[in-house]
């Protein structure tokens, strides 16, 4: 049987647990799961506001690749407290990413992303 959005939303509190139990910071973090889907992304951070939104289908199930993409998502968060400002995929978002042990890279894996919607049937960059 595949992972449901509640193992997804489950495994996001694990997580989230192991991240403190490094000792690292997560007052006013939210973090929710979404079973709508976007075009491109696999989630959405503002930093500015604490506030990460996980699109859960297009991880297809993969409950690594999502561990991956909260610890990544978080990493962009603690990244931007202590430079001040959002970096993208820089130095300092690399070393917070490898830190919560993300793998330091941009993973929204666009292969994915295109097959989910080529399944859909969807067009790819129309807004629907």
């Amino acid at each position: 049987m595949s992972p449901t959005i509640e193992d997804a939303a489950a495994l996001v509190a694990l997580v989230m647990e192991d991240i403190e139990a490094m000792g690292f910071d997560l007052h006013n973090v939210r973090i929710e799961v979404s079973d709508r889907h976007t075009k491109r992304r696999l989630a959405t951070t503002w930093d500015w506001e604490d506030r990460i939104v996980l699109y859960w289908p297009l991880h297809d199930g993969d409950l690594d690749w999502f561990e991956d993409t909260i610890r990544h998502e978080v990493a962009h968060i603690l990244a931007c407290r202590e430079v001040g400002v959002y970096e993208h995929h820089g130095p300092t978002w690399r070393a917070w990413a490898m830190r919560l042990g993300a793998r330091p890279r941009s993973t929204n894996r666009q292969d994915q992303v295109l097959a989910y919607h080529n399944e859909k049937g969807k067009k790819l960059w129309d807004d629907q």
